[in-house]
């Protein structure tokens, strides 16, 4: 076997952020060196070497006697409780739901800070969903985050597989959308100058959109575009104006995104009769399919009458019968089922809450009040004051506020009224009872009144 030097880890920054990883270097370090097989004393010795002067007066600190001083599990508990604080659980669900894709950041990266960042959340067996969840909502690319929403069986090695998936140019991941009738790849300026690609050359080619019409061209470079397994080497040219980044047709076709097809054939009706001839003739049968199930039609069906329309009339006055609101409560029951079975705690923790609730006798009167109706708010005891169900004021005032403002519209709208401009001091008018001209000098205490400087006077 060789024998290889293994370096021990650098000095120990003394910050807190840095102690998890720092610790966890050093006890790779203690197993590939064979430092973990030697007594204790030793391990703690060459641990507060490692770390650094500062690691001396941290030990003095921390009050251990002789015989913990000597043991490495029990001074590397220290370390920790002295490092790494109480976490706020709260505060660190709240950057690891905040996590977005930023720009440029790879896949793998952003999948990785979520996996740290749930690693502090306390999520326990729902670890891998929450990681799901969040990557599917982080993503930059809206549209693919749209089509993982829609997949109902998505797992989280579905969907870091599909985030993946795409195409990377220069180490830069890219989404490109595939125009098999263009001849040359292009992407929008904006994406060029937020990448480290080469040098911009001068494009040699009149490229042109649809209608013939040229495009503005800033110049090329080379690259290389790889999906999975499938790289090649193209110009890619930098359009400005260009919303999306267009894969073109050879390079689909060298990635085998897409292949040409030299002849479409269609099997004529002959031919499908005689490769299946069970199917048409009599009743046709597919027993001898893999696929397919066996189901029977009644014939006892009779004719029905309906009316031939249902008007609003009819359908605003249908009496409502208890049927109708055993459905309705059946529909209630069903929704905060799957409310429950959707909440990220285990059923230990809901029974837990459903146990508090029942002892909580506010509650189970606000919960008498919901089903039976409210009393009167006078006679309501103080207790139940803050849960009274006011109206919403400010939401209130804001349509009120709203439905002022389309009335004035309307009505400007008929009579082709608009707002006048305030008068300001110097301005000349035309005084219409008087038939005179003035000047304003000051606005007067009541609204839109003005205080006119006429000949005979002031007005």
């Amino acid at each position: 076997m060789n024998q290889f030097q293994v370096t021990p880890p650098e000095k120990f920054t003394f910050k807190s952020d840095d102690w998890p990883k720092w610790i966890k270097q050093f006890d790779r370090f203690r197993i590939a060196s064979g430092l973990e097989t030697q007594v204790d004393e030793n391990q703690v010795n060459a641990l507060i070497y490692t770390m650094g002067e500062e690691a001396e007066d941290i030990l003095v600190s921390l009050h251990l006697s002789p015989e913990e001083t000597s043991e490495y599990d029990t001074v590397k508990g220290k370390l920790d409780a002295h490092f790494v604080a109480r976490r706020n659980v709260i505060f660190e669900r709240a950057k690891f739901n905040q996590r977005q894709q930023e720009m440029g950041e790879s896949a793998d990266c952003f999948i990785t800070a979520l996996h740290c960042l749930a690693e502090h959340c306390g999520y326990g067996t729902l670890h891998n969903e929450m990681v799901r969840d969040r990557l599917v909502v982080g993503l930059r690319d809206r549209r693919l985050s749209e089509q993982l929403q829609m997949d109902p069986e998505l797992t989280l090695q579905k969907a870091v597989t599909r985030a993946k998936q795409k195409i990377k140019m220069d180490n830069h991941n890219t989404v490109f959308k595939i125009d098999t009738g263009a001849d040359v790849t292009a992407v929008p300026e904006t994406l060029y100058t937020q990448g480290q690609f080469s040098t911009l050359e001068r494009a040699t080619l009149v490229l042109k959109g649809p209608g013939r019409v040229p495009l503005k061209v800033k110049g090329k470079f080379t690259t290389t575009l790889s999906k999975r397994n499938k790289t090649t080497k193209e110009y890619v040219y930098v359009v400005e104006g260009l919303s999306t980044p267009l894969l073109s047709r050879p390079a689909a076709t060298a990635l085998q995104l897409v292949t040409r097809l030299e002849d479409v054939s269609l099997d004529s009706k002959e031919t499908i009769k005689q490769e299946f001839p069970k199917l048409f003739s009599g009743l046709g049968k597919m027993e001898e399919f893999l696929i397919g199930k066996s189901f029977s039609i009644e014939t006892d069906h009779k004719p029905l009458v309906f009316a031939r329309h249902f008007g609003e009339w009819n359908l605003s006055r249908a009496p409502v019968d208890s049927t109708t609101k055993g459905l309705r409560e059946e529909e209630i029951n069903l929704y905060a089922d799957s409310v429950i079975a959707s909440l990220p705690a285990t059923e230990k923790m809901l029974r837990e809450i459903q146990t508090h609730q029942d002892n909580d006798d506010i509650l189970q009167q606000l919960k008498q009040y919901c089903v039976e109706g409210w009393p009167d708010k006078f006679s309501i005891g103080r207790v139940f004051q803050p849960y009274l169900p006011f109206s919403d004021m400010e939401n209130l005032k804001r349509k009120e506020q709203s439905y002022r403002q389309k009335q004035q519209q309307n009505y400007n709208r008929r009579h082709r009224a608009h707002d006048m401009p305030h008068l300001q001091p110097g301005n000349h008018v035309w005084v219409k009872d008087m038939l005179q001209r003035g000047t304003v000098v000051s606005t007067a205490d009541t609204p839109r009144s003005y205080l006119i400087e006429m000949l005979r006077g002031t007005l």
